[in-house]
């Protein structure tokens, strides 16, 4: 079977990422199938390039690998829905072949996104065991085996039953041979796989429902052979993607130990959690090449960090920026502003004084005055609740105005002097309460929150809202 493996994704922001998971999977497909990789990422037109490419391999099968379903980055928040069904609608323009869909972005929302998308088939998760089994069950007629999204002919989406995870040692290694060398001549970056999986609760991310809660870990030595890989091609620098390297500590100490023992000439970054980061790992990171490591620290507020179930404190993110800066590796921290059980206050104060003669009233031998203070007060404080949320504002307005069209009368209530005063205090709240039956019987868990239901969930919204406003004039 001739099959093309199309790499979405198109973001460069901070750095482009080869497409790892889909070169994964291209290496699990069996040998006897043509197998043609077409990557967007560098294409100066998308649809020329999927024409061209199509009409030349002429597939019989269509696997596009979705990294993102929107970006989150320096330029902006925007979905890449559009772009996706615009590429959805190339391929259908020049091939026949079923489509299937996999990869990271896809894993968050499958069954959402095969309705969208239109796709025959999707696999949510790890994909290089699953996709081999399906390329099978369609060469020999039969249904898609379990696990797989497939559209049936009512256009209705078949759930995937719950399915074990991979043995990472046991997986071939990407052939990074097969991707465009300006991943490595414009940006230098590689990226490496060590573990998949994370056992921690974020209240917000994603990771769990795309890799698992189980830790499952590579064997240092695989790694260390695509750290040479990689180097051999021509990249200049390694990003480890594990959703956390030192988690567990001991398999990062590991693969530290490896890279050590080879003489690892590459850098290499990664992202760190503060638990477990102690001082050996430190110089066990720095002996193995590391120059740096990004930190979700998420909040400066203790209070803030158990809302989000993140398990540290800022004790713990101070202690390992103390123990990076002594080893000399570079920490970047990013917070997120505006989460649940987050206060936010505006205070703004304004003194503006105006004068010239016959401002308002066009007459220049009045000297005409205008004293203005504005002050405003708004505080803000929103809740995540055990089966909804609620939010509560209030705000406090001040104005004082003293104006006078004669500067000879200066005097409240002499004639040719005004002055007005208005104090305005709003108090609003809203929320939204979940009615929520699931599949099982149960009640709502964290991970169907955090998707903000799912097909395993039936919500209800019930929204409310109530405004108490007082004006003194």
């Amino acid at each position: 079977m001739r099959i093309a493996f199309v790499s979405a994704n198109r973001e460069m922001l901070p750095d482009a990422c080869i497409p790892l998971g889909l070169l994964y999977v291209l290496a699990a497909t069996p040998s006897h199938h043509e197998k043609k990789l077409i990557d967007l990422a560098f294409a100066e037109d998308v649809n020329d390039l999927i024409a061209d490419e199509l009409q030349k391999f002429r597939p019989e099968l269509v696997a596009i690998g979705i990294r993102n379903i929107q970006n989150n980055d320096y330029s902006g928040v925007s979905t890449n829905l559009e772009p996706l069904k615009s590429l959805m609608a190339e391929i259908r323009a020049h091939t026949n072949a079923p489509i299937v869909l996999g990869g990271a972005g896809f894993s968050v929302m499958p069954a959402a996104l095969m309705k969208v998308l239109g796709a025959d088939y999707g696999i949510a998760g790890e994909g290089e065991k699953l996709f081999p089994m399906l390329l099978e069950c369609i060469e020999q007629g039969k249904p898609p085996p379990a696990g797989v999204f497939a559209k049936s002919k009512a256009g209705q989406n078949r759930d995937p039953v719950v399915k074990s995870f991979l043995d990472l040692d046991q997986l071939t290694l990407p052939d990074r041979s097969l991707i465009d060398r300006k991943y490595y001549s414009l940006y230098g970056t590689d990226s490496i796989q060590t573990s998949r999986g994370c056992p921690l609760h974020c209240s917000y991310c994603t990771y769990p429902i795309i890799e698992g809660s189980s830790l499952r870990l590579m064997d240092p030595k695989r790694v260390g052979d695509e750290f040479e890989q990689s180097a051999a091609l021509g990249a200049q620098h390694v990003f480890i993607v594990d959703s956390v390297f030192n988690m567990p500590a001991v398999h990062a100490k590991s693969i530290c130990r490896e890279l050590i023992t080879r003489d690892n000439p590459m850098p290499w970054t990664c992202y760190v959690n503060p638990l477990s980061f102690d001082d050996e790992l430190a110089e066990l990171m720095v002996q193995a090449g590391c120059v740096g490591m990004e930190v979700g620290s998420d909040s400066g507020c203790d209070d803030v960090l158990r809302s989000l179930r993140k398990g540290f404190t800022t004790a713990h993110i101070r202690q390992l920026h103390a123990r990076a800066q002594d080893v000399g590796i570079a920490d970047c921290h990013t917070f997120i502003l505006g989460t649940e059980g987050e206060t936010n206050v505006l205070v703004g104060y304004h003194d503006k004084f105006f004068g010239w003669p016959g401002a308002y009233t066009g007459f220049a031998s009045l000297p005409e005055t205008d004293h203005t203070k504005l002050g405003l007060i708004v505080v803000d404080h929103r809740q995540l609740a055990e089966q909804g949320w609620w939010e509560l504002g209030a705000a406090y307005r001040w104005l004082e105005d003293d104006y006078d069209f004669d500067r000879r009368t200066v005097e409240s209530g002499t004639p040719g002097s005004f002055e007005h005063e208005t104090r305005c205090f709003s108090l609003g709240l809203m929320g939204e309460t979940l009615r929520v039956s699931t599949s099982a019987g149960g009640p709502m868990t964290s991970a169907m929150r955090t998707a903000n239901c799912t097909s395993a969930a039936v919500c209800t919204p019930g929204p409310w809202t109530g405004f108490l406003v007082c004006d003194r004039v």
